[in-house]
């Protein structure tokens, strides 16, 4: 709060690697789908690459990410809840199966 450039370049920081985080459990979660014969486990993988792009570019460069943080973050939380939505429909589907 007190000098809001240090706050413009650690809060990219922080978000790229929370939503580097998520995106690696992502594909993870994939390939585990994988492992139980459900056929929609590539459109987790893409939702979960499409993650780490976003959050490679807001580590990449954080004064460029610190300007468009919002349009950034924005983007990459929606991957990121839209790969959520779809794992719980596919987990509800290896629920129902066993």
């Amino acid at each position: 709060m007190a000098n809001p450039l240090v706050s413009v370049t650690l809060l990219p920081l922080y978000v790229g690697l929370a939503i580097l985080f998520r995106s690696v459990m992502a594909i993870f979660m994939a390939f585990n789908l994988k492992s139980y014969s459900v056929p929609d486990w590539k459109n987790l993988l893409g939702l979960g690459i499409l993650g780490l792009l976003f959050s490679f570019l807001l580590l990449w460069n954080p004064v460029f990410a610190g300007l468009s943080i919002v349009y950034w973050t924005a983007f990459a939380f929606i991957a990121s809840g839209i790969f959520y939505i779809y794992f719980s429909f596919k987990l509800k589907r290896i629920h129902d199966l066993g």
